[in-house]
Formats: structure tokens, C-alpha cells, sequence
């Protein structure tokens, strides 16, 4: 395989690994409301342990990926934008 062939299905197989982060968060989502309808819980520990990993791996990631750092900042900008 050359080196674009590599490249187009490291993309490809990134964008299907956006979409299956994004589909398991909803999912996860929807079980915490099922679990605590109110959200009145405290943090869950083993959810606080996974989500410091996540941000580890995307804080690693983000470092050596220009791209992803810029994706990821377009994103959490729109979304401050949208809460103020």
C-alpha cells in the first residue's frame, strides 16, 4: 500500500471512529438520565477515572495533530459561543 493509500484509510477510519465516540456518548447519555433522571447524583468515580483518560488520550492526540487541535477548539469554541 503507498503512502496516500495508508493515509486516505487512516482518515477514513478516523472519521468512522468520530462517529462511533459520538454515538457511544449519546448512548451514554441517555443511560446516566435513565440512571439519575434529576441529576442531582454525585459524580460517578469510575466515570470521572474514564472521562481523565479520554482527556488524556485527546490532550496526547492534539499535541502532535495540528488538526485535531483545531477541530477540537472550533468545537468547544462554538459550544461557548452557543451557552453565552
Amino acid at each position: 500500500m503507498d503512502k496516500r493509500a495508508k493515509y486516505l484509510l487512516a482518515l477514513a477510519q478516523f472519521g468512522q471512529r468520530v462517529i462511533d465516540l459520538c454515538g457511544a456518548a449519546n448512548a451514554l447519555r441517555v443511560a446516566a438520565q435513565d440512571l439519575d433522571p434529576e441529576g442531582t447524583a454525585p459524580d460517578d468515580p469510575v466515570a470521572v477515572g474514564i472521562f481523565a483518560q479520554a482527556e488524556a488520550a485527546l490532550l496526547g492526540a492534539c499535541a502532535t495533530m495540528p488538526g485535531l487541535r483545531q477541530l477540537l477548539l472550533r468545537v468547544t469554541g462554538q459550544h461557548m459561543m452557543e451557552g453565552a
